[in-house]
């Protein structure tokens, strides 16, 4: 593998200025580089350490994105051209469920937007299918920030409005297994992912679940493929704070989709990027495959450049700038009065009562009839005490 194959975000002057990653990631790295003995003679750190994934955990991720893009049942004709299908899962989709995975698709048809839910155990897998078609590209094209009810700061507008297509029907698969094995949805273990726009969505849905539901970040894990920004650098801040160390974005070096939504227009990426080598087939998920064939299970650090390049800080200033001035009117005159959150919230209060109700219902029905049961038993024994005294007479 060439030397160059991995870059480390934190050398910052070889990284698109407005692709900066939080604080953290610099600290993180240097701290582990702190702690090997002799820093001068350190050639190369594990993969794991750095990112918070193993190449085995981030192929693995790369092919549970790619189930969102699947058919119910694929040939095994279009299975074996998925390398990443083959070596985990084997042939075909059914080998997904052959593992123990419950697979469940969600689609909506306005949008045309689509997602996979795979349940196995406490583990689910929410996958989220990226652009394929002109709806999506119309959701793409939606590039006004906008406020939520459950961020601090904005979001990309057509990548919301997809996030909210599917959300409740997703809802609905999360909610219903986990009353049906008596458990609580909230400790459930979380992992997202999605390709392109499906990774911007996946990022939108891990901040609800911790946000909205309470699941804990050690639950949530978020690796997401060739996604554009979906943030705005307030939200991005606060995304940081809680999940930027569950958070990986896998992106070649010379694909452009990444760097969509630009940091100029208030946008900023959240949690930790990884590049990787580029593919002939720049972007497609499959590309993305064979170049984390090509990641070293440890990553080469000859040099750990923190200085920054001359547009890095205009290009922060814009982002703040952005974020003060249309950011405050916005929240001002078009926050969500009942946003999306709290129909949600109320949604799902009704679906959780319409999953117990056939045991209350049951319970007016069983009183009835145990009072009957007790009435004719009463009657009973009245007439077989009224025979006795009659015989005694």
């Amino acid at each position: 593998m060439k030397e160059d194959d991995v870059l480390i975000s934190s050398r910052k002057d070889e990284v698109d200025p407005s692709e900066q990653q939080a604080v953290f990631d610099v600290e993180k790295q240097l701290k582990i580089l702190a702690e090997l003995n002799n820093i001068g003679k350190v050639k190369s750190i594990p993969l794991k350490e750095v990112f918070g994934h193993s190449k085995e955990e981030i192929k693995k991720m790369s092919a549970f994105a790619k189930v969102a893009n699947a058919k119910e049942s694929p040939t095994p004709e279009q299975a074996k051209k998925d390398k990443v299908y083959k070596e985990i899962y084997g042939d075909n989709l059914a080998s997904f469920k052959e593992a123990g995975y419950e697979v469940k698709f969600v689609e909506n048809k306005e949008l045309e937007t689509r997602a996979a839910v795979l349940i196995k155990g406490d583990e689910v897998i929410v996958s989220f299918r990226g652009t394929q078609n002109s709806s999506n590209v119309a959701s793409d094209l939606k590039t006004g920030l906008i406020t939520s009810s459950f961020m601090e700061g904005r979001v990309h507008n057509g990548f919301y409005d997809v996030f909210k297509s599917l959300w409740p029907d997703i809802r609905k698969e999360i909610d219903t297994y986990a009353h049906e094995q008596g458990k609580s949805s909230e400790d459930l273990q979380f992992k997202f992912t999605g390709h392109s726009l499906g990774g911007a969505i996946a990022k939108i849905a891990a901040w609800f679940v911790y946000k909205e539901w309470g699941v804990e970040p050690n639950n949530i894990d978020v690796v997401t493929f060739a996604d554009p920004r979906v943030f705005d650098a307030k939200q991005a801040d606060e995304y940081n704070k809680a999940l930027g160390d569950k958070t990986l974005t896998v992106a070649q070096k010379g694909d452009v989709i990444p760097k969509l939504s630009p940091g100029a227009m208030g946008y900023k990426h959240v949690g930790a990027k990884l590049k990787i080598a580029e593919d002939e087939t720049m972007h497609k998920l499959e590309s993305y495959a064979k170049g984390i064939d090509k990641i070293d299970k440890e990553i080469k650090v000859n040099d750990l450049n923190n200085s920054v390049s001359f547009f890095y800080y205009p290009s922060k200033l814009f982002q703040y700038l952005n974020e003060l001035i249309f950011g405050t009117i916005q929240h001002l005159i078009r926050g969500e009065r009942e946003g999306f959150a709290q129909k949600e919230e109320k949604a799902r209060n009704e679906a959780n009562e319409k999953l117990t109700k056939p045991e209350n219902e049951l319970a007016p029905i069983k009183n009835k009839t145990e009072a009957k049961k007790e009435s004719f038993t009463e009657k009973l024994q009245h007439e077989h005490e009224g025979g006795i005294n009659s015989r005694s007479r």
